[in-house]
């Protein structure tokens, strides 16, 4: 007997038109997310050189061929790098200032991922999920869209792959749009040589795949493009040399200890990116390209490509961006293809539900990026970062010479300082100087004990260290212990210090006896301060001077908090807490110092909230479950009271304190 075979009740997406107002509202949905998730405040250092050399393109109204944002190789030939990019951001920012800067940053990212899009079509994505991966790969993007030159490449490398998908569908005459493209790309980022490499990989698998009789490029069509190209990158400024950069960068820089110390260089690591997925789409990507390739055919340019972006990527999280825009056409064609051989419910199939559906996607999926704290949104630069009052320090005091400073530091000192020599930095965004020059330049927060020869061989005038890295900080060990140099500012960006012996003046009047910029002296002095009312009495003078030289002062303002503690001023104490807070409302043991004061006041119940807010901020340190347990208790909750102590011993099983309060609750005891 036949069976009458069974209508199943799914049905399969149909694609939907570029004019179907559903998409449409989808897309405006998802490109409002990938807007949204590169609205954040500007944290890097590098965009201000890039503005002050675009001012200086523009004022001079020619490229310079020397050096001249750093003294130690001021005037020294040089190929200005991205120098394209900085002449086209420079309106942005002189029109409309900050503003003008995230303008860059939507237009750049708006256009990248709209090619992305449009290359996702053109291979067959015409669904709401491509938009969803479109998202996702922004999440992986989002890092790397500070306002620098690689913004602008990312949109010069999508409108090669359009274009190479282009030719790929039948159209090999728009190849020839990737030449004016090559000398743009050529003037704006280093990058410039991946244009060549997605072209070759094109022309090699055309070589071994071209049926006679198709309309596609073959292997000596794309050779000719080629060849163009490279005629054309050499018509710029500065000739071989500004084509060389990407790989003396690989050949020979890479293995300095300076570049092997920055942080973006660093290797992926497994920690990376677990807010947005990185990894799930590192595994993903080859595998969904593959089952796609089972079922229609395998597509050895992907493949070709996905390898060569994930090998690109993850040795340096600065070419995060570059995997993530490569991933987006690719990874979302493949997906809805996964997608659309599904069946799927019957609802599945109506395009206001695919859109209504997409649209939640994209917003649930970026939430958490959205919270991601050290990335804010915000149409703002986080000047907290920048070294603002202590330059403000040095126009004010007069101090020239020559300087040392923090890597992060050269990009706002030049920018501020510019055309005053005697206030450049040391070296700038890009490390210039002499292997010499940057080899002396590491050594000094790798190895600070070297840091008297440096001062001796440069003879440096005065030191700008950064006092949120640890390196800074070290460093500044080093310096509080020479006596031929006196800290003259400090705050919670910037220890600032002056050689005693060329810039007297300053050193004599604004130097700060007990003060360091380092934890060490810091630590001692607090100590020492404890037990000696006089030196308590002129350390809290040089930390309100200290207050009031930068508004950027929740570090100096705890310790006052800690003085005033110690004089049983705790009204005191509470309000320089609270302006600590103000200030940096992240800041650590704050929360912690508030809530002791409740507890000494009998205020347990307004303990418990500043507790939990240190726990938000600094996780579970010792010392914070005995306090909330010792508030539970005075409130009466006993059983909370248990839990918490239960809780500081599994955290430091030696804590006395914990255990005796935990055995008395426990026996009955009062």
């Amino acid at each position: 007997m036949s069976r009458t075979p069974v209508e199943p009740a799914t049905k399969t997406a149909p694609p939907l038109p570029l004019t179907d107002p559903w998409l449409i509202a989808a897309a405006l949905v998802a490109f409002g997310c990938i807007l949204y998730t590169v609205t954040f405040r500007i944290i890097d250092s590098d965009f201000w050189q890039h503005l002050l050399v675009g001012r200086t393109l523009w004022e001079r109204g020619s490229i310079p061929r020397e050096h001249l944002w750093s003294w130690v190789t001021y005037g020294r030939p040089e190929v200005l790098p991205s120098w394209l990019f900085r002449w086209l951001l420079w309106p942005f920012y002189a029109g409309a200032g900050v503003e003008g800067l995230f303008a860059w940053r939507w237009l750049t990212t708006l256009f990248a991922f709209a090619l992305a899009w449009s290359a996702a079509r053109r291979m067959g994505a015409r669904g709401t999920l491509t938009l969803v991966v479109l998202v996702w790969c922004a999440l992986v993007y989002r890092a790397r869209s500070q306002v620098r030159p690689e913004t602008l490449a990312a949109v010069f490398m999508m409108a090669d792959v359009w274009l190479l998908e282009r030719a790929r569908r039948g159209r090999p005459h728009v190849l020839w749009w990737m030449v004016p493209l090559t000398w743009l790309w050529v003037n704006a980022h280093l990058s410039w040589f991946i244009g060549f490499v997605l072209l070759g990989v094109h022309a090699w698998l055309a070589r071994r795949s071209k049926q006679e009789g198709t309309d596609v490029p073959g292997f000596m069509q794309y050779m000719k493009v080629g060849l163009v190209m490279a005629v054309v990158a050499f018509v710029n400024p500065f000739g071989w040399q500004q084509l060389w950069q990407p790989f003396d960068y690989a050949l020979h820089l890479s293995g300095e200890t300076l570049f092997r110390g920055i942080g973006e260089l660093q290797p992926v690591s497994a920690s990376t990116g677990w807010r947005h997925g990185l990894w799930l789409m590192v595994v993903g990507w080859p595998v969904i390209a593959l089952l796609r390739g089972r079922r229609r055919g395998m597509d050895w340019v992907e493949l070709t490509i996905c390898a060569l972006a994930t090998a690109y990527a993850l040795p340096s999280q600065r070419f995060l961006g570059v995997y993530a825009l490569l991933a987006a056409p690719y990874l979302a064609r493949d997906l809805q293809d996964w997608a659309d051989s599904r069946p799927w419910p019957s609802a599945m199939a109506s395009a206001p539900v695919r859109a209504v559906v997409a649209s939640a996607v994209c917003v649930l999926i970026s939430i958490p990026e959205w919270r991601r704290p050290l990335l804010q949104p915000g149409i703002d630069v986080a000047l907290e970062r920048f070294p603002v009052a202590a330059c403000d320090f040095i126009e004010r005091t007069g101090i020239r010479g020559r300087g040392f400073e923090q890597f992060r530091f050269v990009g706002y000192q030049a920018w501020r300082f510019w055309p005053e020599r005697d206030r450049l930095p040391f070296t700038d965004i890009h490390q210039s100087g002499s292997p010499e020059d940057r080899a002396a330049f590491a050594a000094a927060f790798t190895e600070p004990s070297s840091w008297p020869n440096l001062a001796r061989q440069y003879q440096l005038d005065y030191v700008m260290l950064d006092r949120r890295q640890d390196s800074g900080v070290a460093l500044s060990d080093e310096i509080d212990a020479d006596t031929t140099w006196a800290l003259v500012f400090l705050d919670d960006v910037a220890a600032l210090y002056v050689r005693r012996q060329t810039l007297t003046g300053v050193a004599r009047t604004q130097g700060l006896r007990h003060l360091g910029g380092g934890a060490r002296q810091l630590t001692a002095v607090t100590f020492a301060a404890s037990e000696d009312s006089t030196l308590r009495s002129e350390l809290r003078a040089e930390l309100n001077r200290a207050v009031r030289d930068s508004r950027w002062n929740a570090t100096t303002h705890s310790m006052l908090a800690n003085l005033a503690m110690i004089d049983n001023g705790v009204s005191e104490a509470r309000a320089h807490l609270d302006s600590a807070l103000a200030v940096d409302p992240r800041f650590p043991s704050a929360h912690y110092r508030l809530a002791m004061i409740d507890l000494f006041e009998g205020k347990p119940a307004e303990a418990i909230p500043q507790l939990k807010r240190e726990q938000a901020i600094s996780g579970s340190v010792p010392g914070l479950e005995l306090a909330l347990g010792i508030a539970y208790q005075r409130l009466g909750d006993t059983s909370r009271a248990i839990d918490r102590y239960r809780a500081e011993l599994r955290n430091d099983p030696g804590n006395a304190e914990a255990r005796a309060r935990l055995d008395s609750l426990s026996s009955g005891s009062p």
